[in-house]
């Protein structure tokens, strides 16, 4: 299909400007080419299109009349893909709900967003971030992130990565209250937690082999995790958060590891949406660049 579609295009090149080396120049390519065009034109139709000698070329009547038929087939031709490209963009718009954890939305999903908008301006973005779980078939929600296991398969998932827990408080707080040895230490000391709103409790921390530690007292109960994290890093208390908050601070020793040889196995990330009969090319473009920008790991960057 494409070839003969191009040897009808050097066809119309050639008829126009009455010179092969011409319409070669035109298009791109060698005066070769579009003899060779033009002789398979003339084979497959039985009829001369050219009359050629050593002088000069000269179109035939059957030649002009086979170019203008090429030039209307070509113009539906372009016109029908150009209808494509404008329906193709007119399904590339719209609105795309999204939820995550408060603690990676900002920071991770955010510019990642802002990078498909410039690239598809009409893709709009409603974007919640909160740190319980979102009932995403209810309140319509087309992608989530989440950190923990998902189990529902009403959903199409997809890991990204890994996700550590380190427990950490400041320097002089460990300075002033002790450093713990064992999680249990931690019992007498001022931690802060998770509100988790599905028990009306504190989330528990954990630890390795799976041992879990219940604040009965914390001294900073919260539903966000930025805020805990902003309250430790003041010298509030001591707190279990995740690495996406926890590396750099350490690493510019604002923030100092205690119990790390008591931390528990790593939780996975994942993006899901669910799993609803056919799915629009909004969501399914805003769902590959999520897996494909945070499967990169950029917590050391």
């Amino acid at each position: 299909m494409s070839d003969s579609l191009q040897h009808l295009r050097i066809l119309c090149a050639a008829v126009e400007s009455r010179n092969f080396k011409e319409a070669a120049r035109r298009l791109g390519i060698s005066p070769q080419s579009v003899t060779r065009s033009i002789q398979y034109l003339e084979g497959h139709h039985g009829e001369m299109l050219f009359l050629r000698n050593t002088r000069k070329v000269q179109v035939t009547s059957f030649g002009e009349s086979l170019a203008q038929r090429a030039r209307s087939a070509l113009l539906e031709f372009d016109d029908l893909l150009n209808s494509n490209k404008v329906e193709e963009q007119q399904s590339l718009s719209g609105l795309v709900r999204i939820t995550a954890p408060s603690a990676i939305g900002p920071s991770l999903v955010t510019p990642v967003i802002a990078r498909i908008n410039q690239q598809y301006p009409n893709i709009r973005f409603d974007l919640r971030f909160d740190d319980q779980r979102t009932d995403v078939v209810n309140e319509r929600v087309d992608i989530g992130i989440r950190i923990g296991a998902i189990r529902d398969n009403r959903f199409i998932v997809r890991k990204l990565r890994n996700v550590h827990f380190h427990v950490v408080a400041t320097p002089a707080l460990l300075a002033q209250q002790g450093v713990p040895q064992k999680p249990q230490d931690l019992q007498q000391l001022p931690c802060t937690a998770i509100y988790d709103r599905s028990s009306g409790k504190a989330w528990p921390w954990e630890f390795i082999n799976n041992q879990l530690l219940q604040h009965s007292n914390p001294v900073l109960l919260c539903d966000n995790i930025e805020a805990e994290y902003k309250f430790i890093l003041n010298g509030g208390g001591i707190g279990q958060i995740i690495d996406f908050f926890a590396h750099r601070s350490i690493a510019s020793g604002q923030l100092q590891e205690v119990l790390s040889e008591f931390a528990p196995e790593p939780w996975d990330m994942y993006v899901f949406r669910p799993q609803q009969g056919p799915v629009a090319p909004r969501i399914r473009i805003v769902f590959d660049a999520l897996v494909k920008e945070l499967s990169v790991d950029k917590r050391k960057s």
